[in-house]
């Protein structure tokens, strides 16, 4: 069971951690008190092309070193790829994963990050290595991912844990993407169906029906 003392690590199961990851993980929470929420730098992310074999995941970690001071940066939120959370602020004032963010639940990590942030630094470590993949099977159709791409922002910002104005640039920059992308969509995207999501999701805006759980109910 989770007790306040533990620090909780969160993987996707096509992240590779340096050997080292964990060690480097293990020293930033007991030397630094005041973080508590950290992630590491990625290498590599796989996620914004056709993804990252993993042998060549393998190679790329193999390449890097630890330094003997890491550079650790505060960030506004950890990368849901490889996140880790000091258990003590969560525990005691139960702090939670949104259930309403169904499926992919895309931008959950930013939502849990700002809960956090009321208790201390998010930060991001140069010696907390590691490749994401970004493996394409086993994902959300383009349907569902392009509705919570403007469903979930909304949500959130109305929520509290999102502003307005970094909700509007990603709603707007993966609407403008989408459009443009998919006249020559990625082989491994679904532009086509992102941007029907996209326009469904303002349809239900304009309509007040708008709501993050819907991405449950399509195909």
């Amino acid at each position: 069971m989770l007790q306040e003392e533990d620090v909780l690590l969160y993987l996707d199961d096509d992240f590779l951690m340096a050997p080292d990851y964990l060690a480097n993980l293990e020293h930033l929470f007991k030397s630094r008190t005041d973080v508590v929420m950290a992630t590491g730098t990625v290498l590599a992310d796989g996620i914004h092309g056709p993804g990252i074999s993993h042998l060549r995941g393998l190679e790329m970690v193999s390449r890097t070193a630890p330094t003997i001071t890491p550079e650790i940066t505060d960030i506004y939120n950890c990368y849901g790829c490889n996140m880790a959370l000091r258990a003590a602020p969560a525990l005691l004032d139960k702090i939670l994963f949104d259930t309403r963010l169904k499926l992919y639940a895309w931008l959950e990590d930013v939502d849990f990050s700002r809960q956090m942030a009321a208790y201390g630094r998010i930060v991001r470590s140069s010696n907390l290595r590691g490749v994401h993949l970004g493996t394409k099977v086993g994902r959300s159709s383009g349907l569902r991912v392009g509705y919570s791409q403007i469903a979930n922002p909304l949500y959130l910002h109305r929520k509290g844990t999102m502003a307005f104005n970094r909700a509007l640039n990603i709603m707007c920059r993966n609407l403008a993407s989408n459009f443009v992308r998919s006249f020559n969509s990625e082989p491994e995207i679904d532009r086509l169906g992102r941007l029907k999501g996209n326009l469904h999701a303002f349809g239900d805006l304009a309509r007040g029906r708008i709501n993050p759980e819907k991405v449950a109910r399509f195909e």
